[in-house]
């Protein structure tokens, strides 16, 4: 029995070691995940701020061409001028909402990898505890005297009351 009570001993450390490392591996990916979402909100800061000088120097174009033509900066040309601003910060708007959603698919993404780390580690513990009581249910079973059930063949009588 020594050398199966080892062996069970030893399939449960690697079961609990299995646990352990899919929770590290996981955790090293979830963060892995939150370093990339620095870098996505300073990827998409930058594109907002060359949006933003991009949308600047085309207004500037605008003011400056229609100043050169001799038209004042009074009526349509203005209204053109304020349509170019508004359209520029709705765009702006947008670039930030979609940063932001892929920013909370990502965390999503580093939750669901740290909650499967450790589903993996209580996966590991649980199926080393279960390895140990089949098999200490198995000695147990060895230790005991089997019973005869074809031996003991009375038929209990059943007392109905009558």
């Amino acid at each position: 029995m020594s050398a199966t009570s080892a062996l069970t001993g030893t399939t449960m450390g690697l079961q609990v070691y299995q646990g352990i490392l899919s929770q590290r591996a996981a955790d090293i990916e979830a963060q892995s995940i939150r370093d990339q979402l620095s870098l996505v909100r300073a990827e998409n800061e930058a594109d907002v701020a060359r949006y933003a000088e991009q949308a600047k120097d085309f207004k500037a174009k605008q003011k400056l061409a229609y100043l050169k033509s001799g038209v004042t900066l009074s009526g349509s040309p203005l209204d053109i001028l304020e349509e170019t601003t508004r359209v520029s910060s709705e765009n702006i708007s947008a670039m930030r909402a979609k940063a932001e959603a892929k920013v909370s698919e990502m965390r999503g993404r580093a939750s669901a990898s740290e909650a499967r780390g450790r589903a993996a580690l209580v996966s590991g513990i649980g199926n080393a505890s279960i390895t140990g009581l089949r098999q200490w249910g198995r000695m147990e079973g060895a230790r005991e005297p089997r019973r005869d059930i074809a031996a003991n063949r009375s038929i209990p009588s059943l007392d109905l009351g009558y």
